[in-house]
């Protein structure tokens, strides 16, 4: 169920994303309205994680996966790992910040 929400909710964050691009586009810049966006972060980073530094350290991973325009690949275990998807990406989250 975690992870179903998980992958749901990054990939309803990406069309909001999307849509706000295609605003911004015709003119509506939508840069300073709060559209919840950042809670849906922040409870995807709470899914995986125990303690304050390991939360800021997820939420600044699920950003960087969200909003920057590069090829998404990181490492386990001395291994890269392409996470493009959002079911990849959700996968590494779950290895990297495995509850013992």
């Amino acid at each position: 169920m975690k992870k179903k929400y998980a992958i749901k909710a990054l990939l309803r964050i990406k069309a909001i994303q999307e849509n706000c691009h295609k605003l911004k586009a015709l003119g509506v810049d939508l840069i300073d309205y709060e559209n919840g966006v950042n809670l849906i972060e922040e409870s995807i980073a709470l899914m995986f994680v125990e303690s304050d530094k390991d939360f800021e350290t997820a939420l600044d991973v699920i950003q960087w996966w969200l909003y920057d325009n590069v090829d998404k690949v990181l490492g386990v275990a001395g291994k890269v790992v392409n996470v493009n998807s959002a079911e990849a990406f959700v996968d590494w989250l779950e290895k990297w910040y495995r509850k013992p």
